[in-house]
């Protein structure tokens, strides 16, 4: 059964991205945890962008390691990262004033986590279709 895990042909490149961006994103998270204030125009606007973060963190750790590891479960892990990297991405942007924030959004959407999140919904669609192609064989 272990064997079964390790099926995809994946590059040790695509696990290094991963890791490294769960690495990079841990100490920004916790830097936004004593950083934004504690109430904006809801309570617990601090609360919900650190459990954001922190959800990306572990989504694109488990995206590393599944990566890493060739698991079939990488499916799953990057699917989530996709969803998680536009969600942050959509509320960075709209919730931004109107100066070096806004801008600031706006560099890491389009340079950082919308191509982070097309590269995982890719990689999580060849691996289901390498997933069903050896189903069939």
């Amino acid at each position: 059964m272990a064997s079964t895990y390790r099926q995809l042909r994946l590059p040790r490149w695509l696990a290094i991205i991963y890791v490294t961006a769960a690495v990079i994103l841990l100490p920004w998270t916790v830097y936004l945890g004593y950083q934004l204030p504690v109430k904006h125009l809801s309570q617990h606007w601090d609360i919900s962008w650190v459990g954001l973060d922190a959800a990306l963190i572990l989504t694109l750790a488990l995206t590393g390691i599944f990566a890493y590891r060739k698991s079939k479960l990488i499916v799953i892990s990057a699917t989530s990262t996709g969803c998680l990297l536009l969600l942050d991405a959509w509320f960075d942007v709209l919730s931004a004033t109107r100066d070096y924030h806004f801008y600031q959004a706006l560099f890491l959407a389009f340079g950082v986590e919308l191509p982070l999140a097309i590269m995982s919904y890719r990689l999580a669609y060849r691996a289901l279709e390498r997933h069903i192609a050896k189903g069939r064989s």
